[in-house]
């Protein structure tokens, strides 16, 4: 209720309202809140913790920028690749990761894939920590990193 009312207060409502600009936009992403812009390609992870304990931790992606940079007609929405997950022989992939026989495109096979949304809970089911990324195949490095960090050494999430 808390967050509801600030996000939708007069006083949220009107600094809102004050930097859209009808005539033009700005390239400087402070401007519109952000206080952090990394280069991504189309990967994002959304993490919420509520009053509560629950949490989610959601990855979803293109995978590269425009995905297959192909359009659905029918519903608008750009088509990911992750096609491209898999390994082609002979072939390094688009984060130059060498191609693995393991992973070459066959009937029934999945590619593999970097995602990865993370809760972590105690032995009674309490949420310890929920993290995520994005970046391609530093995905599964960032996360272990993060949660290492936090719950073994004690760094807070933005040290971790």
């Amino acid at each position: 209720a808390k967050v509801e009312k600030n996000l939708l207060g007069e006083a949220a409502i009107r600094a809102v309202r004050e930097k859209i600009k009808s005539n033009r936009t700005s390239n400087d992403v402070s401007y519109y809140g952000a206080h952090y812009l990394k280069d991504d390609h189309g990967t994002n992870n959304v993490v919420v913790v509520d009053q509560q304990g629950n949490a989610i931790s959601v990855t979803s992606t293109l995978n590269l920028l425009f995905g297959s940079k192909f359009v659905s007609t029918s519903t608008g929405i750009i088509l990911n690749d992750q096609m491209d997950d898999f390994s082609t022989p002979g072939l390094v992939n688009s984060y130059n990761i060498a191609p693995s026989e393991g992973n070459f495109i066959a009937p029934g096979k999945r590619p593999l894939s970097s995602m990865s949304p993370t809760i972590v809970v105690d032995s009674k089911g309490r949420v310890k920590l929920a993290v995520g990324g994005a970046g391609g195949s530093k995905i599964t490095t960032q996360v272990t990193l993060v949660t290492i960090r936090n719950l073994w050494l004690g760094k807070n999430i933005k040290e971790a």
